[in-house]
């Protein structure tokens, strides 16, 4: 009897990846992408993207793309200076692939329904990818629930492998003892996620990657006891730590659960067995391109609108 996949022992959060036979809408011209992209870069007039001077002046073209330079740092800059298609040349194509990376498809349905190769979707999809990474300013609030899960290490995509291929699947899990990439979870009760790939396992990490993302005195919770990771991070920065129970009860402090933490993992999981094996180090793309993928299953309108203020209102 066959071992059970992954992707069918959880219950898809988001649904199957759209199909490639989708009918493909009709490519914008250049100059209509260009003045779409003028008008979310320079909603006031238009700036330096390096030193933020508005002292700006036209300075020539190129390729029917307007230039400009800065009369502060005297350097030059287009539209697309500091964006994921700077120097590309298929501009016309970026909004359908757009649709894609929002969907989730795969590398060769992407290039298949946008009618590119397979390689610079690839490179398209981690520029989209790396900048949401850096553009990502996530805040947590409140209540925070702390967990780690690890993947295997992956070569994927590497020649001339150090060791032998491991075995894949879904129960390699159970007894795979070789390298690991570790990786934590922080969400609140709002909505607000943060992930992030440890490379030493230590408070001191999660205090680079977390101290700056808590709005006020935070509020800790992780299954490790006091003598865990979590409880000497929430020292170090000056929180509050409790130990959270693995599952509800009744009475006593039912508040202290990582339910919704442990359900992110899942969503998480669930959704990333989609692209068969994803490389170690192309994993923090995958983070944060996930968490705006959750963004809209999780805080959608029916979500947001339950989340009362709790506060006393006058009147019935």
């Amino acid at each position: 009897m066959a071992a059970p996949r992954f992707r069918d022992c959880i219950v898809p959060m988001y649904g199957p990846p759209p199909a490639t036979t989708d009918r493909r809408i009709d490519a914008p011209s250049v100059n209509e992408v260009l003045r779409q992209i003028r008008d979310a870069r320079f909603s006031s007039p238009v700036h330096c993207v390096r030193c933020g001077s508005p002292q700006v002046q036209r300075w020539g073209s190129f390729s029917d793309r307007q230039r400009y330079r800065c009369r502060g740092c005297r350097r030059t800059f287009s539209d697309l200076t500091g964006t994921p298609a700077a120097y590309s040349k298929k501009l016309a194509s970026w909004p359908e692939y757009a649709r894609c990376f929002e969907a989730g498809l795969t590398v060769r349905a992407s290039a298949a329904r946008v009618a590119i190769h397979p390689s610079t979707a690839f490179r398209w999809r981690h520029a989209l990818a790396g900048w949401l990474r850096e553009t990502d300013q996530e805040r947590l609030h409140g209540c925070t629930e702390l967990s780690t899960y690890w993947f295997p290490l992956s070569r994927k995509g590497q020649r001339r492998l150090p060791d032998p291929p491991r075995r894949r699947g879904f129960h390699c899990r159970f007894w795979y003892r070789g390298p690991r990439a570790h990786v934590f979870f922080a969400c609140d009760r709002v909505g607000h996620v943060v992930s992030h790939m440890l490379r030493a396992r230590g408070p001191s990490e999660w205090e680079v990657a977390l101290a700056r993302r808590f709005g006020g005195r935070p509020i800790l919770l992780a299954v490790e006891g006091f003598d865990g990771q979590p409880s000497l991070f929430a020292q170090r920065i000056g929180a509050v730590f409790h130990r959270a129970r693995h599952a509800w009860t009744p009475s006593g402090r039912a508040v202290t659960h990582v339910r919704t933490v442990t359900a992110y993992i899942s969503r998480f999981r669930c959704w990333l067995a989609r692209f068969r094996g994803v490389a170690t180090k192309y994993l923090p793309n995958y983070l944060v391109w996930h968490r705006r993928v959750d963004d809209a299953f999780r805080n959608g309108l029916a979500s947001a609108a339950l989340r009362w203020p709790a506060r006393a209102q006058s009147g019935g």
